[in-house]
């Protein structure tokens, strides 16, 4: 929803695109979608490791694995 579509909205703001990464796989993950939750948690893992939201992603995606 919104928070996907704010990636295609702020390409320059690293740090709102992690956030909109982040809270798209938390709306995936209440919705019970494991693999779409994945895939938003493992992008901001991957595109951006400094930021505050990587590490809950992180949690999340080992909380994933291990169901």
């Amino acid at each position: 929803g919104r928070f996907a579509a704010v990636k295609f909205s702020f390409t320059d703001l690293p740090a709102e695109l992690a956030a909109a990464s982040y809270y798209a796989g938390e709306c995936m993950w209440v919705k019970k979608d494991a693999k779409g939750a994945s895939t938003f948690y493992r992008e901001v893992v991957e595109k951006y490791p400094s930021d505050p939201h990587a590490a809950r992603a992180a949690e999340r995606l080992r909380e994933i694995e291990r169901r």
